[in-house]
């Protein structure tokens, strides 16, 4: 519902930034969903202990840049990309880990982003378990969060 004297633009802003504040709020169980989902779908990304710390902190980078330009209004040619990130990527190469297997990752994270954004547009409390698609989703948000998931490299 828009709020008069304001356009859309400033209103889907002002939505978009209250929404990524509520998921803050509970970015330790974000990321540590992801990590857990990561691990059991990847093989290749099961490793040792500092690895895996440092995908947990990949996890956390990407989402805190990606909600913090969202709240801020940052354009995304000015966002970069967190040193955990790159860091990970470079060592994962390092170790012969598959182009593959970095890109599936970054699919299910953005996926279980998406889902948790999704809820929180529908009121509810985003929740760890719930890993498929609810068939009480419109046919266009079921669209949007399962794009790409067909493919398994």
């Amino acid at each position: 519902m828009a709020v008069v004297g304001q356009d859309d633009a400033t209103v889907v802003a002002q939505s978009a930034a209250a929404i990524v504040g509520r998921l803050d709020q509970r970015m330790g169980e974000l990321t540590g969903s992801i990590l857990e989902t990561l691990v059991a779908e990847i093989a290749e990304l099961r490793g040792d202990a500092q690895l895996l710390q440092l995908l947990r902190d990949s996890i956390d980078g990407n989402i805190a840049t990606v909600f913090s330009a969202i709240r801020h209004g940052i354009p995304i040619e000015k966002v970069e990309l967190p040193t955990a990130a790159v860091e990970h990527a470079r060592r994962l190469a390092q170790r012969g880990t598959t182009v593959n297997a970095l890109v599936r990752a970054y699919r299910l994270g953005h996926k279980s982003v998406l889902d948790a954004v999704l809820d929180e547009i529908r009121g509810r409390t985003w929740n760890r378990r719930s890993a498929s698609p609810s068939s009480a989703r419109s046919p266009k948000l079921r669209s949007a969060t399962s794009t790409g998931s067909h493919n398994r490299w």
